[in-house]
């Protein structure tokens, strides 16, 4: 026999598949099968092309246009698949039905046996649906808080935003075991599996958690909130700056336009901060000065009472304070306090008075103690 005599007869030939032998062979397949499948295509495309170049040259109107022949590609789209699955399905006729059925077996035989626990590819493949509707579940509920409106009277939205993550993450977990039961998984033969990888992620994680109930509590606490000047110590150095958002890990504090710090929720919680915001959404500017003895007190308060005035971030509803806060061997310390117009000048407010205040003092030949 010739090559082309042996590929010839094996086209000819019934196709095996394992212990499986179906009525059909190549050249079947490609005779009665994908050569109707390519002529269908291209009548297919032919048609589809000169429908669309119709509506275009029709007189419809421009917004019209686009919906028909989007419309129109839907259509085709759904009577080709149509027409394959027709084509299949005769061609395979009475061999489908023996093919799906040993597939099934192949995918229902289970590869892991523990106890009552039995798992297989089908049981893989029914997972994927349950993980999937777990998550739409939890996706809905967070939602379904989101748009509570007892929760929008009752909390602020930080608060707001964390109930409604935590309970996600719990009808989350909640609904894939209830959904692996179902499946048959008896979740007591995976648990030591499964406390061994919690607790091997509570090491590896631990100040990640630290940081997620840190940030828990200053969520429902609120000791500051976003928009208030605060300042504290990180790494030795104090970081100055707005508060951005708070995070269940971190916080973003912003020091300039140009520049935010990353602050993990558990140093904000463990070291005293410095809220420079006072109620009622005001923020303050405290400035401690210390003067020698010999000053005259009535000259700085003057002085610095008209530099309040002049003040380009001083808010001028609230009135500013000047007062003596301690005698101190090496000088006076006098502390001034006034309101400003928003958080975010806390830094430029303080600069701008810092050189205010020493320019006045040259002037008034008011010395600073050493």
């Amino acid at each position: 026999m010739t090559w082309f005599e042996i590929f010839w007869d094996s086209l000819e030939r019934p196709i095996r598949l394992g212990n499986q032998v179906f009525a059909f062979s190549w050249l079947s397949i490609i005779a009665e099968w994908l050569l109707p499948v390519i002529v269908l295509l291209f009548v297919f495309l032919f048609i589809n092309k000169r429908i669309a170049r119709g509506l275009k040259a029709s007189g419809l109107s421009e917004e019209r246009k686009p919906k028909l022949i989007r419309a129109v590609k839907i259509l085709f789209r759904v009577t080709w698949v149509l027409i394959l699955v027709v084509l299949s399905a005769r061609f395979l006729e009475s061999s489908i039905l023996g093919f799906f059925t040993n597939a099934y077996e192949i995918i229902s035989s289970p590869f892991y046996k523990s106890a009552d626990t039995q798992i297989s590819v089908f049981t893989l493949l029914l997972m994927i649906p349950v993980f999937y509707g777990a998550y739409l579940l939890s996706k809905a509920s967070k939602l379904a808080i989101d748009r509570s409106k007892y929760f929008a009277v009752n909390l602020g939205e930080a608060r707001k935003g964390t109930i409604s993550n935590l309970v996600r993450y719990a009808v989350l977990v909640i609904s894939v075991l209830v959904g692996l039961s179902v499946l048959g998984v008896n979740l007591s033969s995976i648990s030591l599996i499964l406390f061994a990888l919690l607790a091997a992620l509570c090491l590896g994680m631990l100040q990640v958690l630290v940081s997620f109930f840190a940030g828990l509590v200053l969520v429902l606490n609120r000791p500051f909130r976003e928009g208030d000047y605060i300042s504290l110590i990180l790494a030795g150095k104090q970081i100055e700056g707005t508060v951005l958002q708070v995070r269940m890990i971190h916080t973003l504090v912003q020091k300039s336009e140009s520049e935010t710090v990353v602050v993990p929720n558990y140093q904000l919680l463990h070291q005293a901060v410095n809220n420079a915001s006072v109620n009622q959404g005001k923020a303050g500017l405290s400035l401690s000065i210390l003067i020698e003895h010999e000053s005259n007190i009535a000259t700085v308060r003057q002085v610095l009472s008209a530099l309040v005035g002049d003040c380009p971030f001083w808010n001028k509803k609230d009135e500013a304070t000047v007062q003596v806060g301690d005698i101190r061997p090496e000088g006076i310390r006098i502390d001034l306090f006034l309101h400003l117009e928003a958080a975010s000048d806390h830094r430029k407010a303080r600069a701008w008075l810092n050189e205010e205040i020493l320019s006045s003092f040259s002037k008034k030949a008011i010395r600073l103690a050493k």
